[in-house]
This record gives structure tokens, sequence and C-alpha cells, in this order.
């Protein structure tokens, strides 16, 4: 799905419904009836209304349609809807959207807001989606904003990418802000003599080692436990085969690269990682190891040749 910058419209459609739970076809129907909303229907079994009429063009398969939108549930609670100053932007006919979208809208001008009440066969099914049980009746409230060209869309795809990528950052930055100050906390708590690294991974030194420290380029094997803060383990090596790889290359997470340059041949080190040098936001689960996104890590590393 495609969003577009765009000042954010609050649009209401001047109805105070009578909430129902949800069930079936029969369910929407009760509810229309209860709440005396007047509807057309189709051929489909598609009940809708236009709430407001609007005076532009009807969209035509392939155009590029801008529009806002909330899906509700009979019981009044809203399970969609546009992010909050991004319109909603696919090309009608391309299957970008339900059939119904594409069926329905067609039939809309420009500058219109509709509800379609759909029964769950025309919805989401026996399947649901996300927070939609399963033969659940949806009410999709729909305002057409307008059609766009395909240098408009083209822009308004890069202007929502933009936006994505600043949030994403955003985002990233106040979890590795978290992370440091429960990292910190937990150094404190424990009294421990630290090491950091620029990129802020901890290095607590417990057996110095020999020689220089360790440099890209250089051959390291090594045993390892990577932990929580909690303490659980979530893998471990020792007393197995040690682990080998040549530092620089990007062949283990970020965290290691840095950290393992602070140790020398036969060194020990508890090296605590914030999550972006560990796994990021990306859970990692093959069925061995589980590790939660965002997560904290912790790894007793010894070096056990240097080559």
């Amino acid at each position: 799905m495609k969003f577009f910058l765009f000042a954010f419209w609050s649009f209401h459609f001047g109805h105070n419904y009578v909430p129902l739970q949800n069930s079936d076809t029969l369910a929407l129907e009760k509810y229309l009836q209860i709440n005396n909303i007047k509807t057309e229907k189709t051929s489909d079994g598609i009940y809708f209304s236009t709430d407001v009429e609007g005076k532009g063009a009807l969209p035509q398969s392939g155009d590029y349609l801008q529009i806002q939108y909330t899906t509700e549930l009979l019981d009044g609670r809203v399970v969609d809807s546009n992010e909050r100053n991004v319109p909603f932007i696919f090309q009608l006919g391309f299957r970008h959207v339900l059939p119904i979208w594409d069926n329905m809208l067609s039939q809309f001008k420009i500058g219109s807001t509709v509800s379609l009440f759909v029964p769950p066969e025309m919805a989401y099914g026996s399947a649901g989606y996300t927070s939609i049980p399963p033969n659940t009746p949806v009410i999709f409230k729909i305002k057409l904003e307008k059609i766009l060209s395909i240098s408009d869309y083209e822009a308004s795809m890069k202007a929502v990418e933009d936006i994505e990528r600043a949030e994403f950052k955003k985002k990233e930055i106040a979890i590795f802000d978290a992370d440091n100050k429960t990292i910190d906390a937990y150094i404190a708590k424990n009294k421990l003599k630290i090491e950091k690294t620029p990129s802020g991974a901890r290095v607590v030194v417990n057996k110095s080692g020999s020689g220089a420290k360790i440099t890209n380029g250089q051959k390291v094997s090594v045993f390892y436990e990577g932990s929580f803060l909690d303490g659980k383990v979530f893998d471990s090596n020792f007393g197995k085969t040690p682990f080998s790889f040549i530092v620089g290359e990007g062949k283990v997470i970020a965290g290691w690269e840095e950290s393992i340059k602070l140790m020398k041949n036969k060194s020990e080190s508890t090296v605590l990682l914030p999550s972006r040098l560990g796994y990021g936001a990306t859970p990692l689960d093959d069925g061995k190891i589980i590790i939660l996104g965002n997560s904290i890590l912790v790894f007793k590393i010894k070096v056990v040749e240097v080559q």
C-alpha cells in the first residue's frame, strides 16, 4: 500500500449509530434496520449510502485515486484507517485493494463521502483479518478526494518514503536512547568497569589476555554465551566447537565487530549491546534461538585463538 503526505482531513458522517455485536449478514441487515439507515443495495448484496455527493469526475479503471477511509465493525470499533495526515492512494481496478473497493468506488464522483455496509463474504470472509474476526460484517467510510496524475502519484510516493524513513529514524533513536539508559542503570547497579565503543557497545574485560588488540582481517575463534539482561541464556557454544570469523567482513552482528577489537588473544569479556548493535527491531526465531525485536543483548566472549 502507498500513502501520500497531505493535509489531514477530519471527516464526519453525521450519524450516531446504535452499536450491534458482530456475527453475519443478518446482523448487518438488523443493524441498518435498527439505526434506520437509508441505503441502496447492489446485486452483489452490498448496502451503501452516499453521505455527501461530490461534484467531480467519476474515477476510471487505472486512475490513481486518493481517499480517506475508516473501517468499522458493527459494535462501533474502528479497526483500520489511513495513517494520520497521510491519505491512502491506490490504482483503481488493479487489485491493490479489496474487490469491493475496485467495483464500487468507480460509481462515486470525486468529492463524495460514502459508506459501504459489507457482508462478511464480500469483505474478509471466514478467515478474518488482523483485528477483524472471521465472518464479520464491516463498514467502510470513504471520502474520495482526488484523482492523481502519474507525476503527482510518483511525487507522492517519494514524499511518503521520506516521511517513513524519517519516522523510522526517529523511532530508532528513541529506542537507542532507552537502551542506553537501561544498560547504564544495569552497569551502575552491578558496579561494572567498562570500556565503550564509538557506537555504544559496553565491554567489561574479565581477563585481559596477551599481545596486541584484535584488528580487521584477523581470524578469531571464540567461545560465547548470549543472554538477556535478566540472565536468561538464548545461545551458547561453550563445551562445543569454537565459533570462528574474520573481523571486519561483516559476518557477525555490529556489536561483535566493534567489541572484539577491544579484546586480545586469550582474553575474556562481557559485552553489553544496545538492540541496534544486535538484531535491531527484527525478531529472530530459528526454532532454537528466540530473540524479540529491540532486545538488549549480553555476551560472554572467550577468545581461544587469533590468526
